[in-house]
């Protein structure tokens, strides 16, 4: 081959691992984590607009917008909880609605105090009181983690950590959550 053709193949490949590049997940950081660590004031609200997209999807019975604001583990997840319980796991429009018509949304739980919140990578996870009424022995914590997909953060897990009492309980129960995924 002539060089003029080795050099027009060489800028080929050179521009088209430039848009590989500019177009993996590690071109877009984590936006909560700078500098090695956690940006506490943009975790809660951040986190809490992701989670009324998935609330606003479910209400609306938007399987596809559900599907887009919440990773496969979350569905999967999902799905299996509701067939346990006997339901339809199908993730249908009215399954969604059903969903949604049955409780508060995810968005509520980021209304509460956060006990702790931690990233590592592309999760980010946080834990909220889950007993707002203190006469009662407390009831463990709720954990919501978020995984960033370059754009936007979804829905990657939601459960109740019951041995969780306070905020040392919380922020060690979301290093160890983290760090074993």
């Amino acid at each position: 081959m002539e060089r003029s053709s080795w050099t027009l193949i060489s800028l080929a490949v050179l521009g088209l691992g430039a848009l590989v590049a500019a177009y993996a997940p590690s071109a877009w950081p984590n936006p909560i984590v700078r500098d090695g660590g956690v940006v506490e004031d943009l975790v809660v609200p951040t986190l809490r607009d992701a989670a009324v997209a998935v609330d606003a999807a479910c209400r609306r019975g938007d399987r596809d917008g559900f599907v887009s604001l919440t990773t496969d583990r979350y569905r999967a997840d999902l799905e299996n909880r509701l067939e346990a319980a006997g339901l339809s796991s199908d993730l249908a429009p009215e399954t969604l609605a059903s969903m949604a018509s049955e409780g508060a949304g995810y968005a509520s739980w980021l209304e509460r105090y956060a006990l702790a919140t931690h990233a590592l990578y592309d999760l980010v996870s946080v834990a909220v009181e889950r007993d707002l009424d203190r006469s009662f022995e407390p009831g463990g914590a709720q954990v919501l983690v978020f995984r960033w997909d370059g754009a936007r953060f979804l829905l990657d897990e939601v459960h109740h950590a019951t041995r969780v009492f306070d905020a040392d309980d919380a922020d060690r129960y979301l290093q160890e959550l983290l760090r074993l995924r």
